[in-house]
């Protein structure tokens, strides 16, 4: 059992084996883990180690200690840094020794490698499973997730700050900073040249995401006493920003996500959502990933209130 977590867990399974680029945990005598490789949006007993034919080639051997970290959206940022990131933190906090090699999904975001960095794992121990991948470890190192999937806990949000906090100093930093993080791809605000005098007369400064370093994106939340963004993986680093922040988050008027709601929670922020309306409600398409506009009365009537406190 984790020491700081009744629900939370580590522990060793001698002669462990992990299996897939979806990192199923199975014991020797063949029994899968699910507990501790669990799938985004599939129930335990759907686990598709249980539930798909799969056809594996004999094992490759990893000598000494290996730790299993995760596959849970390996392709998406806001999973790498709140369902696998916290796990490295779940076993050091047991205590375990650092091992000899950790075992991952191949991430689809090259950023993923850099984060493994940051948090002291050098690219020569990490074992990178792909489809058709199967290692059996001498020891084998296993916890359970951080957290229920899109759920973060304060624990992986003290977690990701400590471990990307060398770039832009403490996030408890006194000072009153505004943050706007606009987004250039997908699920942009249709309106913003609209919406900007709005925000700029407040005293917002906007910083997009794309294009920044990690360290640049770091440190553009450090001391965000306020955030206001369309929903997207920006508002991954909202550990980063001032103790007692508050948070408005924009939505497509036919898509809600509550996985920054229970970040901005897990920081101890306060929270608000404002739903927007589609730029051209004849049309069809994918409701994540529809461009929207917010109405500019609402949001200056939204920015006074969260301002006001």
């Amino acid at each position: 059992m984790h020491p700081s977590n009744a629900r939370a867990f580590a522990a060793t399974i001698p002669g462990g084996r992990v299996l897939g680029i979806a990192c199923s945990a199975i014991a020797p005598e063949g029994r899968v883990l699910v507990d501790v490789s669990p799938h985004w949006g599939v129930a335990q007993g759907d686990h598709r180690a249980l539930s798909a034919a799969a056809i594996a080639l004999p094992p490759k051997r990893l000598a000494g200690t290996s730790a299993l970290i995760g596959a849970v959206g390996h392709r998406n940022f806001y999973h790498w840094m709140y369902d696998v990131l916290p796990r490295i933190g779940l076993l050091r906090e047991a205590g375990f020794a650092e091992p000899d090699h950790w075992i991952v999904a191949n991430p689809g975001i090259p950023i993923a490698f850099e984060l493994l960095e940051r948090a002291g794992i050098p690219h020569d121990r990490v074992c990178l499973m792909r489809r058709g991948s199967h290692v059996e470890c001498e020891r084998l190192l296993v916890t359970s997730a951080p957290g229920e999937i899109c759920q973060p806990v304060p624990r992986s949000a003290r977690f990701v700050r400590e471990t990307l906090n060398g770039a832009g100093g403490s996030s408890g930093r006194a000072e009153t900073r505004l943050l706007y993080v606009p987004r250039r791809g997908r699920r942009k605000i249709a309106n913003e040249e609209v919406l900007r005098p709005i925000l700029a007369r407040a005293g917002f400064v906007e910083i997009a995401m794309e294009g920044l370093t990690l360290d640049k994106q770091v440190e553009a939340f450090h001391g965000a006493s306020v955030v206001v963004a369309p929903h997207g993986a920006g508002l991954s680093h909202l550990p980063h920003a001032a103790t007692q922040a508050t948070v408005l988050e924009l939505f497509p008027p036919q898509y809600s996500n509550a996985s920054f709601f229970m970040l901005a929670g897990a920081c101890g922020f306060r929270y608000g959502a404002l739903r927007g309306e589609m730029v051209n409600p004849c049309a069809r398409s994918e409701p994540s990933a529809d461009d929207f506009v917010i109405d500019p009365d609402l949001l200056t009537e939204a920015i006074e209130l969260v301002i006001a406190g």
